[in-house]
Order: structure tokens, then sequence, then C-alpha cells
């Protein structure tokens, strides 16, 4: 059970968040607030939310699995998929940093190369495996023209 929690990318970026929070607690180093506007942090995670649902609707709209690890049936590269191979991991990393700059402690942004790094050797790694295996062609010009984040 526990481990199918963690098989579950909104969960890991839930815990970056909570890490940015604890980080900024226990190790308040040099607070950043005052080299942005008040007001940016809720861009990024605007933007952050904004991609992920664009995402999501491509996923729909092809009838193809969102989670982790499933076989997709189609290979997805409209939309936010021209941009990014992976957008909704691009959207939740948007949000750590939108988190982070809200928390305004240098700090905190160390927790958001953690969260591309979990991201990335967790999900990423097998889930284009899975997509070369199953679109070998389609896969191989969509990476060498869309870049992973």
């Amino acid at each position: 059970m526990i481990k199918k929690l963690f098989d579950w990318p909104p969960i890991w970026m839930a815990l970056c968040l909570a890490l940015i929070f604890v980080i900024a607690k226990l190790l308040p180093f040099y607070n950043v607030s005052g080299f942005f506007p008040s007001w940016i942090w809720m861009v990024f995670i605007a933007v952050g939310m904004i991609y992920i649902i664009w995402a999501e609707i491509e996923f729909l709209r092809t009838k193809t699995t969102v989670i982790p690890r499933r076989i997709p049936s189609s290979l997805i590269t409209t939309g936010p998929f021209k941009i990014s191979r992976n957008p909704i991991y691009t959207g939740y990393a948007l949000i750590v940093l939108g988190v982070a700059l809200k928390v305004g402690f240098l700090s905190g942004f160390f927790v958001l190369p953690l969260f591309v790094l979990i991201i990335h050797k967790r999900f990423i790694v097998d889930e284009e495996k899975n997509i070369l295996e199953n679109f070998p062609q389609q896969a191989s010009i969509w990476f060498k023209n869309t870049k992973r984040w």
C-alpha cells in the first residue's frame, strides 16, 4: 500500500512542497522575497496548473492512460506535448517553484532540483522506455524534436 502511494507523482510533489516549508522553518537561509514582485509566485503556480490541465485534456482527447507505468494506447505529440515531453511534470515543477518563491527563502529553492531528480529517476526513465518500445518511429522523432522539460 505504502509503495503504491509513492508511485504517484502528485505525492512526490506534495512531499516536496512540505519539505520547502520545513526547510524554511528549520533553515531559513537568505530571504529572497525582496528580489521578486510579491505576486510572481501566483503566476508560476497558475501556469503550472494550466499546463497540467491542458495535458490532462490531451490525455482525455486521445483516450490514453495518464497513469504512470501503464502502457499508453497512443503517443500524444500535440498541445503541450509539442513543447515538452512531460508537461504534467513540468507543471508540477512550476508549482514547486511557485511555492518556493512564496516562502521566500533561498534554502527552499534547493527542493526543485531534488523534485526534478526524483521524477526523472522514478518515472520519466521508465515512461520513455515504454514509449520507445511501443511507438519506436514516432517516439524517436518526438524525442529528437521535443525537450524533456
